[in-house]
């Protein structure tokens, strides 16, 4: 029976190779190109700064909004008044969803992944697949801002790519414009300390705000999104780290590399250019385009995070994991599948997305009538997608505790009800696109 599964899970992954990929947050320029400054005062070797009165924004400890709240604390500390669920529904999330993976391997795919291998079936939530190049210039256009995210143009020598990665850091610390960027995580001092972690690295990314240096300290001074959920905000705002930590914890996420873009070395930042949309347009701009995403429409999505990774999108992502589950072969797969918890991770994140921003859009309800019209299908939905977990977390627990054929019997009413809960999806999601 053993030497079966394995040569099921063999020909499952020959067939799975080709339609698979995976992502990350990538930028608007290569170091090449960047636009840096090159103000020679400013190119000092050894300096120390600190920006002032930078605004704390948390994210909670079950969501993974750490990107989008950095993003709203710069847009606050350029006096933008906006919120985190602003911000989360003016991105996208909510309304967004990628699916029927698509990847061109190379030599970076970050081990021990294999190379193609899907972490999930086609269920790649909002936050997952948005806030790369053109979700960060949609998000500067509304708010009168210009941004300027920047990655390495090609990573031959770490030392290098951490020279100039610094560099420009300081560059912008020094100028007053705090500074979104990656660690990673599981080797960051606070995480060790806190969780009782190894010190091993597994290249998991994070996102922090970048606030000031002090190079004769050895100090980097940061806002932590996620202190205040895990102890307090006051352990995440102005915080500080040896910079030789830090360098280590930029580098190590730098290597979590999925189809050729690197997380580490990346930085982000917001120029303010003019005045912000009044808010009904500000809305109005963000729910048309959340529409079209929802509708499926590619060009909606972020190219390097979404476009460049995945073939449907929106209703058509749905449609495409409905079509996998209804397949005559998913019984048969389902009992060796190992990825249902990543999907079930996966069903958590859309789930969580559709409450929150449905959530959002009743507090300003007054602001448009499509929001108290979306406000009750999304929080529908977000119950259907509720549903999806219990079930297949109800299919983990018969694979984990039986033999392939009673796992496959046992799969069978299972399957059903995904399908119709995800028949339920649908329909909601072709209501709101109606109504809009």
């Amino acid at each position: 029976m053993i030497k079966i599964k394995l040569v099921v899970c063999t020909i499952l992954f020959l067939f799975l190779l080709p339609t698979s990929a995976s992502f990350s947050i990538s930028g608007l320029k290569s170091e090449s190109n960047a636009g840096c400054i090159t103000d020679s005062n400013l190119l000092c070797s050894n300096e120390k700064h600190i920006i002032e009165g930078v605004p704390y924004v948390a994210q909670s400890n079950e969501d993974y909004y750490c990107n989008y709240a950095t993003c709203t604390m710069v847009l606050q500390y350029h006096g933008i008044n906006t919120t985190l669920f602003e911000v989360l529904h003016n991105a996208g999330l909510g309304y967004s969803l990628s699916g029927k993976p698509r990847i061109i391997p190379t030599i970076t795919d970050d081990f021990p992944f294999p190379v193609g291998f899907p972490r999930s079936y086609n269920c790649w939530c909002g936050q997952g697949t948005s806030f790369g190049e053109e979700d960060a210039e949609f998000i500067a256009q509304l708010y009168g801002l210009s941004c300027e995210f920047t990655y390495p143009n090609i990573m031959i020598n770490k030392e290098i790519c951490w020279q100039r990665y610094w560099q420009r850091l300081k560059n912008y610390i020094l100028e007053d414009l705090p500074v979104c960027t990656n660690i990673d995580f599981t080797i960051f001092p606070y995480y060790v300390e806190l969780r009782n972690l190894s010190g091993k690295a597994y290249h998991h990314s994070h996102n922090i705000l970048i606030v000031g240096f002090d190079e004769d300290k050895g100090d980097v001074y940061y806002h932590d999104p996620l202190c205040a959920a895990l102890t307090s905000d006051e352990d995440g705002t102005y915080a500080n780290v040896s910079i030789e930590d830090f360098k280590k914890c930029v580098q190590s996420v730098h290597w979590l590399i999925w189809n050729g873009w690197a997380e580490g070395y990346t930085t982000l930042t917001f120029r303010k250019t003019g005045e912000p949309y009044p808010k009904e347009t500000i809305f109005k701009m963000a729910h048309e385009r959340n529409i079209r995403r929802m509708k499926g429409c590619p060009m909606a999505y972020d190219k390097q995070s979404a476009r460049e990774n995945f073939h449907k999108f929106g209703i058509n992502a749905l449609k495409e994991m409905k079509k996998e589950f209804s397949s005559i072969i998913t019984p048969l797969i389902m009992p060796i599948y190992p990825f249902k918890r990543a999907l079930i991770k996966s069903c958590f994140k859309t789930s969580l997305e559709k409450h929150n921003v449905s959530q959002y859009l009743m507090e300003i309800g007054d602001i448009s009538p499509v929001c108290k019209y979306d406000t009750l299908l999304l929080e529908a939905e977000a119950t259907y997608w509720d549903q999806l977990i219990s079930y297949l977390w109800e299919l983990d627990q018969i694979t984990n505790n039986n033999r392939y054929v009673k796992t496959f019997i046992l799969s069978l009413p299972l399957l059903r009800k995904i399908n119709k809960a995800l028949d339920e999806i649908i329909s909601i999601e072709e209501t709101i696109i109606k109504g809009s």
